[in-house]
């Protein structure tokens, strides 16, 4: 007896292991993530370019500011960036032209007159001794000599320094400002493009925001854009379907009417827990203690289906 009882247990426990899982039908719905589509910006909307519904390509114009405050601006950056560039370039020549054939001309009048000096200065030297110069006249003779080769040396260095231009830490300044000027006309250009904008990727229309001829204040969207192909399943199971889920995890989602199921795998499991009315928590009420799960479609399918549907999800399960 005790031997039929022990093999009446082992039949019932097989049979239990045995049992296919189960599949629990739980009701959810689809939905997707829309793109706001804004530019960096303030100015008033000049031109929209689509309309609510309608299906986009990637790069398709949206929008349009009025560009003009923008335009104004990168001129305006444009030429300071040219202003500097060219305070670079001129420290690097030098004095101009004329101030060289000055200096040239300087030098020139001054080596005369050195020429005289010095040849005075010998010839008083030779005749000091005869009584022919007095010692007076030979001191004077010398010092003009002197000056004058003085004044030519210092001819001379202005001229080298006339042609070598600023200092190296000056010009290696009008240089940084050079570059910081480009970089400003080039964040200028930035800024004047983001007055047009177009769609990231195909998508439609889900809602315009502005109409043209209204202010538009920086960062706040114009036009809003959901994804043709990206569209979830989100459906709530209990603790106790949670538990046997898993990312990747196919579920199957029936669609209303007679169209077809689709599978579509799982690619998020929420760790916040959510409670259906009433909000309390007991035993008795643990299993209206939910979790989100989110299923994606496949492409082809979120491209013809719509946000909002309600669908029913069929969850695998090892419940008996």
């Amino acid at each position: 007896m005790k031997h039929a009882c022990l093999l009446s247990c082992l039949f019932l426990t097989s049979a239990c292991r045995e049992t296919p899982p189960q599949a629990a039908l739980l009701p959810g719905y689809l939905e997707a993530d829309l793109v706001e589509i804004a530019s960096p910006e303030g100015g008033y909307l000049a031109t929209l370019e689509v309309h609510r519904g309608q299906t986009v390509a990637a790069g398709q114009t949206l929008f349009r500011l009025d560009p003009t405050p923008l335009d104004l601006a990168k001129q305006q950056a444009e030429a300071s960036g040219d202003a500097s560039r060219l305070r670079a370039e001129d420290a690097t020549l030098g004095e101009r032209e004329q101030t060289i054939r000055r200096l040239q001309a300087n030098i020139a009048a001054e080596q005369a007159r050195l020429t005289l000096a010095e040849a005075e200065y010998t010839r008083h030297k030779s005749l000091v001794g005869s009584g022919g110069v007095s010692q007076s006249a030979l001191q004077q003779s010398e010092a003009s000599y002197r000056q004058s080769r003085e004044n030519l040396t210092a001819l001379q260095a202005q001229l080298d320094l006339a042609r070598l231009g600023q200092r190296p830490l000056e010009i290696a300044a009008l240089k940084a400002a050079d570059r910081a000027g480009r970089a400003a006309s080039d964040l200028a250009a930035w800024h004047g493009a983001q007055a047009l904008r177009s769609s990231p990727e195909e998508a439609i229309v889900r809602d315009t925001l502005y109409e043209p001829g209204e202010w538009v204040a920086a960062g706040r969207p114009v036009v809003v854009l959901r994804r043709t192909r990206d569209l979830r399943a989100r459906f709530y199971v209990p603790p106790a379907v949670l538990a046997q889920l898993r990312l990747g995890q196919e579920v199957e989602i029936v669609l209303p009417g007679n169209s077809p199921s689709l599978r579509a795998p799982i690619v998020r499991i929420s760790d916040q827990a959510e409670y259906t009315p009433p909000v309390i928590y007991s035993r008795e009420e643990s299993a209206r203690l939910v979790f989100l799960v989110e299923a994606q479609l496949p492409p082809d399918s979120a491209a013809r289906l719509h946000p909002g549907l309600p669908v029913s999800v069929r969850v695998p399960t090892n419940d008996k």
